[in-house]
């Protein structure tokens, strides 16, 4: 288990879903059900208290602070988690609440006494004059999924070891956004048990350079003997000179390229020269890759008025139109006498990963600096300093890079997909010819990869696509 997370959505579900299953059946469970269930309610109600009342946007804890802010650190989350299993109570509960879905109407609204009913209407005939204010409306939160199955799984989480694993907390702007997140620090504890028991392990990947975490942190931190884990790499089916990598130092101006975040902004005038450049001497598919959201919509403000000869699209933020834009960018393509489509992506985005641009689909890839994680966010230095802890000072800074890298990797390989296949990889940044950066790529980028500044870069990209045509 690398992760569990569960949902202000899933909570509230899961609790009105438990207290109506409970209400009709409660006079057919034995003793010892019954309290399981109270108890599981409970929980679930103190989890749900702590996510609606937190004022903080994010917070962090261990998971002995977790189970103590939530008061459930008198309950047996292993005894609660098996009996859940053992009962298969999220299948129950599901099937129920399909049959007699909750009202909505009677679990929004909480019933006023009548006292304070009485009470509330002799006010309101005193200022009878003031224009009655409208109730605000609660807003609807739908059902995703099994919400049970995902609290059950987050109570699972909680069984780890206090050390192994941090509980976050994120709220977003409103109710719905809200969420617990469990996250594994340790994955050599859930590990261990696999390396001392099986003769021999096979762990298979498609991007998984650089390669050192796995080894150290999921094999010989688990009990592994180092001289025993060997490392085999295949080549890449596609033939060296189809593929063109090519590192970018300098810009047309002859300026350095620098795409970090103190400098970025500065470099809009560059990169807006390149991509029109790259437009010229490419037919078919371009994917340019920037490191955020934030900076690929500023610089889509500065370029969105400019004619690029081909139609343009955009990496949408709602997973529900990627493939709506992904047809677009296609029949763009294929459409007769096209000189092909650009297409605005995200590193770490919905098309960084698990999407193939063969063919005409990407015969350009542009990876527009280093896409460094944010090192402020919560989580990531909560990583960064277990490793310094556990693995000695600079453990955390390596993963950091390697982060980084790894989303670089996942970019390239998006392009080159089946051995007839051809295409050019630009990497926007000086940094990308630091020897280290460089030992990160994976072994058919690097013993291709060329550097060069931007007039002898486009002279080699022409040539390139010159031989293929």
């Amino acid at each position: 288990m690398h992760a569990a997370e569960v949902s202000y959505g899933h909570l509230y579900h899961a609790l009105h879903q438990m207290r109506s299953y409970k209400e009709k059946f409660s006079s057919r469970f034995s003793a010892k059900n019954l309290l399981m269930i109270n108890q599981f309610i409970y929980v679930i109600n103190q989890l749900f208290s702590l996510i609606d009342n937190e004022n903080s946007r994010i917070e962090i804890f261990t998971i002995d602070n977790f189970v103590s802010a939530a008061k459930i650190d008198n309950y047996n989350m292993f005894k609660l988690v098996s009996f859940c299993k053992d009962s298969r109570l999220a299948h129950k509960i599901r099937s129920y609440s399909i049959k007699y879905p909750v009202d909505e109407s009677t679990i929004n609204k909480p019933k006023t006494p009548g006292l304070k009913t009485f009470l509330a209407s002799i006010e309101n005939k005193k200022n009878n004059s003031k224009t009655p204010q409208p109730e605000k409306e609660a807003p609807k939160i739908p059902v995703v999924g099994n919400p049970m199955l995902a609290v059950i799984s987050f109570l699972e989480a909680l069984t780890n070891a206090c050390e192994d694993g941090r509980i976050l907390l994120k709220k977003g702007i409103e109710k719905p956004q809200y969420k617990f997140q469990f996250m594994l620090l340790n994955p050599s504890s859930r590990f261990e048990d696999i390396v001392k028991e099986a003769r021999s392990i096979i762990v298979a990947g498609g991007t998984m350079k650089p390669i050192a975490e796995f080894r150290d942190r999921l094999l010989i931190n688990s009990g592994a003997a180092p001289e025993r884990i060997v490392e085999f790499s295949c080549d890449h089916i596609v033939p060296p000179e189809n593929i063109l990598p090519i590192v970018m130092t300098k810009g047309a101006d002859k300026e350095s390229l620098l795409f970090n975040f103190e400098k970025r902004m500065s470099m809009g005038g560059s990169l807006k020269k390149i991509i029109l450049q790259v437009c010229k001497v490419v037919t078919g598919g371009i994917v340019v890759f920037f490191p955020s959201y934030q900076y690929e919509n500023w610089i889509w403000q500065q370029m969105k008025d400019l004619q690029f000869g081909r139609a343009v699209f955009r990496e949408p933020q709602s997973a529900s139109m990627v493939d709506s834009v992904l047809q677009k960018y296609e029949n763009a393509i294929k459409r007769p006498n096209s000189q092909g489509a650009l297409l605005f992506s995200v590193v770490g985005g919905k098309l960084s990963e698990g999407l193939n641009f063969s063919d005409d689909l990407g015969r350009c890839v542009v990876v527009v600096g280093l896409p460094y994680p944010n090192v402020k966010a919560v989580d990531l230095k909560e990583k960064m300093e277990y490793l310094d802890r556990t693995e000695g000072s600079g453990a955390g800074q390596k993963f950091y890079e390697n982060q980084c890298m790894k989303a670089v990797n996942q970019c390239i390989g998006r392009a080159v997909r089946h051995r007839n296949d051809f295409a050019a990889v630009l990497l926007l940044d000086e940094r990308y010819n630091r020897m280290s950066v460089k030992n990160a790529l994976p072994n058919w980028i690097k013993r291709s990869l060329k550097t060069c500044e931007y007039e002898e870069c486009f002279k080699q990209i022409t040539q390139f696509f010159t031989r293929r045509k």
